[in-house]
């Protein structure tokens, strides 16, 4: 008798913790919508500027000098502004959605016919940067797997940990990692990112103007290279057109 009393109540601790787990990882894209200020200011989001330097994930862009750029999500067209290695000022006009190259002015000079590495380039810097400015936004992700979800304790701060997968496209890139988000304000404050092998530790969130907020300072504890520092995030309703089509 006292066996079975013992089995019975093993199972329910059993079922209670497994409750809480599946309970825990259902409420993470919860949280993380909670920490930018909810899915409809994301979805409501026309213009997004941001600029920033560091990580490091192009061959031929000066990554320590300020990058910037404008998006239209609606429509996809862009407008980056940066520096090569060589110390060339660079313009890229190009659309985000359909991968059409604009115009391409290096140093002033419209090099728009010349189909070129530096291209290439900066679509791959962009494409990194944004994995990690909208890290929160993994929470619309279709096909997106929160896993072995448990609490843990640093730096005195409760967080949940969790592991993500996701096959599809981020960014130009799947998603494999695991994540450690506040569980009260649903704040991302470490990612490792198992494809590229860094941890990152997220100190800041800022407030774009619009109501959404976005992590802005990412440290990589195992590469400095990859540390990336966004000193400029806003959102508008309205950009002059000229900036999409001009110099």
């Amino acid at each position: 008798m006292k066996t079975t009393v013992k089995i019975i109540f093993f199972y329910l601790i059993v079922q209670v913790n497994f409750a809480i787990a599946v309970a825990q990882e259902t409420s993470i894209p919860a949280k993380l919508w909670s920490s930018i200020g909810g899915n409809d200011i994301w979805q409501e989001t026309k213009f997004l500027l941001f600029s920033c330097n560091g990580n490091d994930n192009a061959n031929l862009l000066n990554n320590e000098a300020e990058r910037s750029l404008l998006w239209n999500r609606e429509t996809g067209e862009c407008r980056f502004e940066g520096q090569s290695k060589k110390n060339e000022k660079l313009v890229y006009l190009f659309n985000f959605k359909t991968k059409k190259s604009l115009k391409f002015f290096v140093n002033a000079v419209d090099v728009s016919t010349q189909e070129s590495a530096l291209q290439e380039d900066i679509r791959q810097q962009i494409n990194g940067d944004l994995q990690l400015l909208l890290l929160p936004t993994i929470a619309e992700l279709k096909g997106i797997n929160f896993s072995n979800t448990t609490a843990k304790l640093l730096n005195s701060e409760k967080l949940l940990s969790t592991s993500v997968t996701y096959n599809g496209n981020f960014y130009n890139s799947p998603i494999r990692g695991n994540l450690m988000i506040h569980e009260n304000n649903g704040e991302i404050k470490v990612f490792e990112n198992s494809i590229n092998s860094i941890s990152y530790q997220i100190d800041k969130y800022k407030d774009t103007g619009s109501g959404l907020r976005l992590p802005t300072s990412f440290v990589a504890i195992n590469n400095k290279k990859k540390s990336c520092t966004f000193t400029t995030v806003s959102t508008f309703e309205q950009v002059e057109a000229s900036k999409f089509t001009d110099l």
